[in-house]
């Protein structure tokens, strides 16, 4: 929340107190919490093959926690990364292949809309279709749960993309 809200230095301040504590207990899952926020910040400074070594990490301990959620976890850090870096380039049909259902998700199609705005003119249109399901009703389709700021940063980036005033 820290860090959504531009609280950066409080965040980083708490990271290192989330870090201490999960040294200090050892136990897999505060240790992958740790690992992932350390990949953020990797990948906030541009440090992507660092920011990519924790996110794998982070994940093998995520799977040794046994977090049902470990590898769309992962997957959504490497999209991300992918996305800084600006590879998003022929991704979508990977990223549906590897999520099947899990791509459903409102996060997940918002982040396929810039998969596809990034491909060629049929994938293109299909992402305007996408980018429109999504948008209709003021977002009704994205749920006010824990990916809802996620999906709608992802919309708002295609907002621009596709020059979408009135669903800006």
């Amino acid at each position: 929340n820290l860090f959504e809200s531009g609280r950066v230095r409080e965040a980083r301040a708490e990271h290192e107190s989330l870090i201490a504590h999960a040294e200090r207990l050892q136990q897999p899952l505060y240790l992958h919490f740790a690992d992932a926020w350390r990949a953020k910040w990797d990948e906030t400074a541009g440090s992507f093959d660092e920011a990519i070594a924790l996110a794998e990490r982070s994940q093998q301990l995520a799977l040794d926690a046994g977090m049902p959620y470990a590898q769309s976890n992962f997957d959504g850090q490497l999209f991300a990364l992918e996305r800084d870096r600006g590879r998003l380039r022929g991704l979508a049909g990977t990223v549906r292949e590897r999520l099947g259902d899990a791509a459903a998700l409102p996060v997940w199609r918002a982040g396929l809309v810039l998969a596809m705005l990034d491909d060629d003119a049929a994938s293109h249109a299909r992402a305007r279709e996408e980018f429109a399901a999504l948008t209709r009703d003021d977002a009704a389709a994205v749920p006010h749960d824990l990916f809802w700021l996620g999906a709608i940063c992802l919309l708002a980036e295609a907002c621009g993309r596709l020059g979408a005033v009135e669903q800006a």
